[in-house]
């Protein structure tokens, strides 16, 4: 049976069939393992796919630049512990004998018992076992390591005590390590509002509740947007376990990895916004799916150039003798959609990102001729490339006049690609395209968005975040000599340079001219945000001048 442990083969004959002199357990190897979970053809099941692996132990590594790992080689040469005082050949030879009787073995033991595959079937189903593998899975995929989060509720009142919000219930989830936490929250939320809307007569927002400990014990600073898997190692295996794990008998209960969270709503909040929102804290309606891919015509990537005395963007793309052709894997399913873009993910030398197309742009669906994706797609580029430039100079006047801010706000990276015109496959499938299609390719993210104002809707907010952002939309309104405004700014809560902090994109701008891109209102934009916006310390503190709605003013002399 210890040659049967190293050969990788699968209960029902699955597997490589590759022997790994350092595999300690039975059954398939780490790497076939976990492409058994993953749906062929999908970027994941791709990028897994191609991970060297180790001929030692049978573990892949996406950087390992051996044919062994550290763990093997140090074990010497690859050879298992039987076979340390053995020749090579012999070893050889005795692990060949015994392939074949162990490969029957296998499918015996599989025929004795009946074991069938589950067919994968359509995951975003769930009346299929592959759409209930991958709801309990939690965002991962059936077989991918799994973490359980149980949670309870614990209710911050009008006084400085919070309570045990025993009326909500307790309950647990299986999630996938490499899930953010922010998202385990965001479903957390929608969970409790169940309960929370029929007797508070309100919904709960992600602003009003966060992650604690059992016990009110905190977080350190930017790990509540850390993965699930950082979390568990963190603090249940870290050198403060002791601190962080529960003691109590029902949580000892629970079998298997597991970390304990009390979801902390803070009720005051609720009752200071005295109003239910409309929807999620999102106009996109994100619909997370496993994406299958398949291989798209080489694209060629347009750089972007920004003066920085001025902030004007210039956007360029390389002629046919500079274009670098860019390989990779574009999915067909839509891995979110909102009301202009459908997005898609891709993968480009072995790194994940998004991929976002327009399929609306006013004259109803999926009639967005090349020209207007692409006109569109250079407005939005440059919408992110100016808001840098302008958070740049936000900071730069904070720090000059001491101003305590919300330093962690970043605006996200981007870039456009564009089809190449040498196309040797066209798959018939949703994403066919003229081979000029341009796409607006940014860092993949959390699919949690934060709504911070609309396109025609700049509200107040209590908290630093919401103050610094108010307070940098009316720097930019001062500093573009009024002429352009930032609306509909929201955000992914990530780690920003070690800390908490939000990636702004797919904003919008109103500007006089009204021709910055989807979503500009013109000076009827920017005169909603001068009615709108209301000072606090912050533009009080940069020097920015009392905001006055001269236009009302206006019409007030007139009628008076």
């Amino acid at each position: 049976m210890a040659v049967f442990s190293r050969l990788c083969v699968g209960e029902d004959g699955d597997g490589c069939g590759r022997l790994f002199p350092h595999k300690t357990s039975s059954g398939m190897c780490a790497k076939c393992q976990k492409l058994s979970g993953l749906a062929p053809g999908s970027i994941d099941f791709e990028l897994w796919r191609s991970m060297p692996q180790c001929k030692g132990c049978g573990i892949a590594w996406k950087n390992l630049q051996s044919d062994l790992c550290g763990t093997c080689e140090s074990k010497g040469a690859g050879s298992s512990p039987e076979q340390q005082d053995t020749s090579p050949s012999s070893s050889l030879s005795q692990i060949s004998m015994n392939a074949v009787e162990i490969a029957k073995q296998a499918r015996a033991q599989a025929t004795s018992t009946h074991l069938k595959k589950s067919p994968r079937g359509d995951i975003r189903n769930l009346s299929t076992t592959a759409g209930l593998n991958y709801a309990k899975n939690g965002g991962g995929q059936p077989g991918s390591d799994k973490i359980k989060i149980a949670i309870e509720v614990r209710i911050k009142g009008t006084s400085k005590r919070s309570n045990v919000g025993d009326s909500y219930g307790k309950w647990i989830k299986s999630w996938a390590k490499d899930v953010y936490l922010t998202e385990v929250l965001e479903d957390s939320l929608a969970a409790l509002n169940v309960t929370w809307e029929k007797e508070e007569g309100m919904s709960l927002i992600l602003n009003e509740v966060q992650f604690r400990f059992p016990g009110n014990k905190n977080f350190h600073p930017s790990n509540q947007l850390k993965s699930v898997g950082y979390v568990y190692s963190a603090y249940i295996l870290g050198e403060s376990a002791d601190f962080y794990k529960p003691k109590d008998l029902q949580s000892k209960e629970v079998k298997g990895p597991a970390v304990f969270f009390e979801l902390f709503v803070d009720r005051p909040a609720t009752h200071k916004r005295g109003r239910a929102p409309q929807g999620s804290s999102s106009d996109d309606d994100f619909t997370e799916s496993i994406s299958m891919a398949t291989k798209r015509p080489p694209r060629k990537k347009a750089r972007q150039g920004i003066i920085q005395e001025t902030g004007e963007v210039e956007i360029m793309w390389p002629d046919n003798l500079d274009a670098v052709p860019v390989r990779g894997l574009l999915s067909i399913d839509v891995f979110a959609q909102g009301l202009t873009k459908r997005v898609y993910k891709l993968m480009l030398d072995g790194d994940l990102f998004v991929a976002k197309q327009f399929f609306n742009v006013g004259a109803g669906p999926d009639t967005v001729t090349v020209a207007e994706n692409e006109k569109y797609f250079q407005a939005e580029l440059i919408r992110l490339c100016q808001g840098s430039w302008f958070l740049n100079r936000f900071h730069d006047i904070a720090r000059q006049r001491d101003v305590g801010i919300f330093s962690g706000l970043v605006f996200s990276e981007g870039f456009l690609l564009r089809a190449h015109p040498q196309v040797t496959d066209t798959p018939a499938n949703p994403l066919d395209q003229p081979v000029s299609a341009v796409w607006l390719v940014e860092p993949r993210r959390t699919t949690t968005v934060i709504k911070f104002s609309g396109t025609m809707q700049h509200p107040s907010t209590n908290d630093k975040r919401g103050i610094t952002i108010a307070a940098f939309a009316y720097f930019v309104f001062e500093f573009s000599g009024h002429k352009l405004v930032f609306a509909d700014i929201q955000g992914s809560p990530m780690t920003v340079d070690g800390r908490d902090g939000i990636v702004l994109f797919d904003v919008m701008t109103h500007t006089d001219a009204g021709h910055s891109g989807i979503g500009d209102h013109g000076k009827e934009g920017i005169t909603s945000f001068i009615r709108q916006h209301k000072c606090d310390y912050i533009c009080t503190g940069m020097g920015l001048p009392p905001l006055i709605d001269t236009e009302s003013d206006g019409e007030s002399s007139e009628t008076s």
